[in-house]
């Protein structure tokens, strides 16, 4: 008995000072102290802190803190992969399927992401469904089963994968074409502010797919888009702003939160 309980208090000190450093190592990472990031991770990973291994390998991946070192940061993925963390398993299979530091293998990052995608999360859901839709990355092309994976990271808010199943829903791939779908998974992605969500949206209003046509809600969605980088969303609303009225475009500008007099007003 004595030996158990001196094993349960042993395993709650290690369970307090695992919490400890990575509560250190947050904040330090919050405040920009990358440098003090590294060590307080380094120093739960070399314990084999499975929350330390992987932000280890992060930081490696993206050079916070340390020199940037694929290497490393796949060394220190594989290790927190291996004990079941899901945010490592994805990262691990994008090194494979880009081949950083490893040789590029699809089918090794397919793996990799459906241990993740198996525990729920979003974002190696949404790399499987790409790798169905796409050719020759390690599965033969399988748009039900894009959508389904689309689908799965969706649900869960992932603005991505909103968009891509709505694009399904566009063109009918690997699902009955159904543009008022389209325009609800395109919506909850513009939501969310994912430009090229809003650029998509734009156009469903440009063209009156799935709802009225409405060049000045097009022009309010290309405003968002091309606020979050969207070229395709600038190029339209060069186009739109030739054609809509001074008021049509204050208008959709107050719509996007934007000033009146700014950039793209037209006649």
């Amino acid at each position: 008995m004595k030996r158990v309980a001196l094993a349960v208090a042993l395993f709650v000190l290690c369970c307090a000072a695992s919490r400890a450093g990575v509560e250190a190592g947050s904040a330090a990472f919050a405040r920009g102290d990358y440098a003090a990031a590294f060590e307080e991770f380094q120093a739960l990973a070399e314990r084999g802190d499975v929350v330390g291994e992987y932000w280890l390998g992060w930081l490696y991946a993206t050079g916070r803190g340390v020199a940037q070192d694929d290497g490393q940061a796949a060394r220190w993925y594989r290790k927190a992969a291996e004990q079941g963390y899901a945010g490592a398993q994805y990262d691990l299979g994008v090194l494979y399927a880009n081949g950083l530091s490893v040789a590029q293998d699809y089918h090794e990052a397919l793996s990799w992401y459906r241990k993740a995608a198996a525990q729920g999360y979003a974002p190696a859901q949404f790399n499987l469904g790409y790798l169905y839709s796409a050719k020759g990355m390690g599965v033969p092309q399988d748009d039900a089963q894009s959508v389904r994976w689309y689908r799965r990271a969706a649900e869960q808010g992932f603005g991505p994968a909103q968009n891509e199943l709505g694009w399904m829903y566009f063109s009918g791939q690997g699902v009955a074409k159904d543009f008022g779908r389209a325009m609800q998974w395109y919506g909850k992605a513009a939501a969310r502010g994912y430009a090229p969500a809003q650029y998509n949206l734009g156009l469903m209003y440009l063209l009156g797919r799935g709802v009225a046509a409405d060049p000045v809600a097009a022009y309010r969605w290309f405003l968002l888009a091309a606020a979050g980088g969207s070229r395709g969303a600038r190029e339209r609303l060069a186009q739109l702003g030739s054609v809509l009225s001074a008021a049509q475009i204050a208008r959709a500008r107050a719509m996007a939160g934007a000033p009146a007099d700014g950039p793209g007003v037209g006649k």
